[in-house]
């Protein structure tokens, strides 16, 4: 059968999202137990980083106004060595 399995773990008061990516299913269809068990093992360590919708990070800045995305808002935004104004544009 051509089924689609899936895990993952939200936060809801963060709003983050840890998804299993790996091949996840066994020879018989079900999730792997070992890939679910360490996915949650790292969570509770600190070792695992939320999954964000993002654009890539831009390589190359054209001007003195920084693209941000968001790969990178935790680093460019919440740096409190600088002072940010940050304009958020929502295309319609």
């Amino acid at each position: 059968t051509d089924q689609w399995l899936a895990f993952g773990i939200h936060e809801p008061k963060k709003d983050l999202k840890y998804p299993l990516n790996s091949n996840i299913s066994s020879q018989d269809g079900y999730l792997d137990i070992g890939q679910v068990t360490k996915l949650v093992t790292k969570l509770f360590n600190g070792k695992l980083k939320p999954t964000i919708k993002s654009q890539a990070i831009p390589t190359v800045q054209e001007s003195a106004v920084i693209k941000i995305v968001g790969l990178n808002y935790q680093d460019v935004i919440l740096d409190n060595n600088k002072d940010v104004l940050i304009e958020f544009l929502a295309c319609r």
